[in-house]
């Protein structure tokens, strides 16, 4: 990515060219995993496999390792945003294989093909969730066919068990967003209009009993929200250190820009205004304190607004090979779309998979105080022996699997 114009953000060079911003001396330490949903060409918009992808900082710093003995040249470009830039636009010199050492690959969690019948995952619109190591992928529709309110589970640390029936959803639900909050999975928008009283609704997931390989349990509704959000194309973050409203549940439109507050103990809604996502075509937002992070897909820009100052920032996408998957996705898959990602602080991460089948992870620092800038620290890629298309990135409770 290349640093916005006009930055007043300082970087400088750890040993042999690798950018960082100035932190001190301190090394951040993390180590996070994800449940990968891959689709394959015959059902690109719904995953079929589902792979573990760890990103942890030690990985990290032995990448950076390598790639600051071969940026030798990046001592001779003197300006910080102009080295970013290099770093940017030469993204396949960022992780060169040494010795044409093969690229490696995900571990395999599970296939779907082995859920009960008939599978959730072949109904278009189907959700996906993850509350510590289990997955859970309910709901969607197939054609003219009425909504459904399946629900299907898997817990990756037990994988001999397979897939699992759950309760049913309360209503079939499309495209709706989803959330986890202290081992409940909530549910918002995504029914059929008609039916009212059932804009979000809940499973608390720690009551469940499970009897012959299906979960016993019921879903409960939440309270309607004081002013419509619509019924499609929401999403849902919970929000984590952002003073009174940590620990709520953040619910947008990405059609109308709305933004409201969910409350988990007192049941209410606090409107907070609204966001300009500046068109449709944008990945899955992401929350960190009280700013909303996405990139667009149109602009191929990376945006941050801050929900409380009201305030917008934004930086262009410098990575051609990031860009040259974001064609105009009105006539392209959702499925190569990038993925933005938070790791932990200011690093971020973007998920995303490229023209060569591979599947890349761009670790990024981020910066948005006063102005917005970031910086490629390293790249790892990953080879999968078929064509696949990226569906989405869930975090996983690493200490689970």
């Amino acid at each position: 990515m290349a640093a916005a114009s006009g930055s007043s953000i300082g970087f400088r060079k750890r040993k042999r060219g690798v950018l960082v911003k100035c932190q001190g001396d301190s090394v951040v330490e993390y180590k996070k995993s994800f449940c990968v949903c891959i689709a394959t060409r015959n059902e690109i918009s719904q995953p079929t496999e589902w792979y573990v992808l760890n990103i942890s900082s030690t990985k990290d710093e032995d990448k950076a390792k390598k790639e600051m003995k071969r940026k030798h040249l990046l001592r001779n470009i003197p300006i910080p945003e102009l080295r970013g830039a290099y770093l940017a636009f030469h993204h396949d010199e960022r992780h060169p294989q040494s010795g044409k050492k093969p690229l490696p690959i995900l571990p395999l969690i599970t296939q779907l093909n082995k859920a009960p019948k008939p599978p959730s995952s072949r109904y278009h619109g189907a959700c996906s969730a993850v509350i510590g190591s289990t997955i859970y992928r309910f709901g969607g529709s197939r054609l003219n066919r009425r909504w459904s309110r399946k629900v299907i589970y898997f817990d990756s640390s037990r994988p001999e068990e397979g897939w699992k029936r759950g309760p049913d959803t309360l209503c079939g639900r499309v495209s709706a967003a989803t959330v986890t909050l202290h081992g409940k999975l909530y549910v918002f928008g995504g029914h059929n209009p008609d039916i009212h009283g059932f804009f979000a609704e809940f499973l608390d997931t720690t009551s469940l009993v499970e009897e012959e390989g299906k979960a016993l349990g019921e879903w409960s509704t939440l309270p309607q929200p004081p002013c419509a959000l619509g019924f499609k194309g929401l999403f849902a973050v919970v929000l984590d250190d952002v003073g009174p409203y940590a620990g709520k549940i953040l619910v947008g439109s990405k059609l109308t820009g709305a933004i409201f507050l969910y409350g988990d103990t007192d049941k209410l809604w606090t409107s907070l205004g609204s966001v300009n996502f500046h068109g449709r075509y944008f990945s899955p937002p992401i929350v960190v304190d009280a700013t909303i992070y996405w990139i667009s897909f149109l602009q191929k820009k990376l945006y941050a607004y801050d929900f409380l100052r009201e305030t917008e920032l934004s930086m262009r996408i410098g990575d051609f090979e990031i860009c040259s998957d974001m064609n105009d996705p009105r006539f392209t898959s959702t499925y190569i779309n990038p993925i933005l990602l938070h790791l932990t602080g200011d690093i971020f991460c973007v998920v995303w998979r490229g023209s060569d089948a591979c599947l890349h992870c761009t670790k990024l620092q981020v910066s948005s105080v006063g102005v917005i800038d970031a910086a490629v620290l390293c790249c790892h890629s990953y080879k999968f022996d078929h064509e696949v298309g990226l569906i989405d990135c869930l975090s996983l409770n690493a200490s689970l699997l």
